[in-house]
């Protein structure tokens, strides 16, 4: 497997980091006690389909960092949105938030594989697999 050298920071706020790691993976990290709302996700999705015309579908790392919640807008949306991805992977370091989103995962349909961690090397060295 191929180590991942270099990662570029895109976007950076209150509520997110952006970086692009390698040159295959789009991460998305979602700082600490952020409340997310609609409107945040649809920014995330416009810059990731911003990087997919340029560069083709890439593998997506969520990270979720301690205390970070979604309002139920935000949750429908995230649910809804059809994502042109490799393979997508979520982080989180709450028991609770992994047994939900593998919940979603199992009863949803899907084109590409996703799946929760608790660690993020985890999470990249199975995205890894997926390019």
């Amino acid at each position: 497997m191929q180590q991942i050298t270099s990662t570029k920071r895109i976007v950076e706020n209150d509520k997110i980091s952006l970086h692009i790691i390698g040159e295959s993976i789009f991460h998305l990290l979602y700082h600490k006690d952020q409340l997310l709302e609609k409107h945040d996700f649809e920014t995330n999705l416009k810059l990731y389909n911003s990087y997919l015309d340029k560069n083709g579908p890439m593998c997506v790392l969520h990270e979720f960092q301690f205390g970070v919640s979604a309002t139920l807008e935000a949750r429908k949306f995230g649910q809804s949105i059809p994502l042109n991805a490799k393979a997508e992977a979520f982080v989180f370091s709450a028991l609770p938030q992994r047994l939900l989103l593998r919940f979603h995962v199992l009863t949803s349909k899907n084109n590409y594989p996703i799946r929760v961690f608790a660690q993020k090397d985890k999470a990249l060295e199975w995205l890894q697999s997926q390019t």
